[in-house]
């Protein structure tokens, strides 16, 4: 077991153990560290590089260290932990590591002011994830990356594609380009009712946006309130789930130690996205994927709100797009490894298993019969698991 560091309260702690063993797994089975980094942040104005000393990775691993290492990246204001319903069936094939993103989760959260737009933004991201790689000593690594992490994940690959094996990105944010003529009464009316956004809250988000009003902003600063709030939180984000009420009350705990801690990475995303949520500089980008080396797999659950443009055209100018995937993950919203674990599990292992190196690529029942992933498709269309 990693050294627990003093800075974590006795009830992060309490609760970060409770999420872990919910995934059917002993708390001793994990080990957990503060993984240390000296940050150098990009240049300032004055073309002077700024170093902060003593950040730290909250960093969960699991599974035999001998098998293939699989990096496990979660989404805005989430943590490692939030895996909990598909980290032991992973674990049984890979070790798995997953680090809060630094400025989120338990991680250190430096003050993000000095990142003056979003190039330097992009290089804080890609910056903190390679030196936390070099301390873990990892190479030739699968890199997964869901939401925000999913983002997180696309910018340092486009960094440092070197050091991945494959990259898998679930529910991304920020891979579509904007397109001339997007309207968002439209996409809001693309929606089904119970899950289309009001425009009055969608103009109020949009407004608070423009005052980068971080949504986490609130729980700072409402007493009482939030633990109400939360509550309405857990709920919403998990209705799909059907969670058993100790996991959901677990983890409403759990999130009132992390989420209210001060503000640090997730100000990011007003200097990399637009007001409609849209990234300055796409992952489908040729700044970004579209220049990728190594095979990429793209995941979306077939309810899911976030927007999938991009991901055809990024396998299609791959290199290795025969080992390429777009996949649908049948009854799940954006976080399908909640709505559907088992279906997820499986997907993700079928996906991630050696060999991924195939000599006859023109015969796609031979890449299912090496692969063993019949889901593993040299298709640009997304394709429906119903495992």
């Amino acid at each position: 077991m990693g050294q627990l560091q003093d800075r974590h309260s006795d009830r992060f702690i309490e609760y970060e153990k409770r999420m872990l063993e919910h995934s059917g797994l002993p708390y001793e089975a994990f080990k957990i560290e503060d993984i240390k980094i000296d940050l150098e942040t990009p240049q300032n104005q004055e073309g002077e590089a700024q170093v902060q000393n003593s950040q730290s990775i909250r960093t969960i691993q699991v599974g035999d260290p001998s098998n293939q290492k699989v990096v496990l990246v979660h989404g805005f204001g989430g943590s490692g932990a939030m895996f909990w319903r598909i980290i032991k069936p992973l674990s049984e094939h890979f070790h798995v590591i997953m680090p809060d993103i630094l400025g989120q989760g338990a991680s250190s959260r430096p003050d993000v002011a000095h990142l003056g737009d979003n190039m330097m933004a992009d290089q804080y991201l890609a910056g903190w994830m390679e030196t936390w790689r070099i301390k873990m000593e990892l190479t030739n690594f699968i890199l997964i990356g869901h939401s925000f992490g999913g983002y997180q994940c696309g910018v340092y690959a486009s960094h440092y594609p070197e050091h991945i094996k494959l990259l898998v990105l679930m529910s991304p944010l920020g891979l579509p380009e904007k397109p001339d003529d997007w309207n968002i009464d439209q996409e809001i009316e693309s929606f089904p009712a119970d899950r289309r956004l009001p425009k009055p809250a969608y103009k109020m988000a949009k407004h608070l946006w423009k005052l980068n009003m971080s949504p986490y902003k609130f729980l700072r600063c409402c007493g009482p309130l939030t633990d109400f709030l939360l509550w309405l939180f857990v709920r919403k984000r998990l209705k799909d789930a059907q969670l058993p009420d100790q996991q959901l009350t677990d983890y409403k705990v759990y999130l009132k130690e992390t989420l209210p801690r001060p503000a640090s990475t997730e100000m990011i995303l007003y200097k990399c996205f637009d007001t409609d949520m849209f990234a300055l500089v796409p992952l489908s980008s040729s700044e970004r994927l579209m220049k990728l080396q190594v095979p990429i797999h793209f995941i979306f659950g077939s309810i899911d709100w976030m927007r999938q443009g991009g991901a055809s055209k990024v396998i299609e100018a791959n290199p290795k797009r025969e080992l390429c995937g777009y996949h649908i993950v049948e009854g799940a919203d954006h976080h399908m490894y909640w709505d559907q674990p088992e279906r997820t599990q499986e997907l993700l292992i079928r996906i991630l298993k050696p060999p991924v190196e195939v000599v006859a690529l023109n015969y796609i029942d031979q890449v299912e019969e090496v692969t063993g992933a019949e889901n593993v498709k040299l298709l640009l269309e997304p394709q429906r698991v119903n495992i």
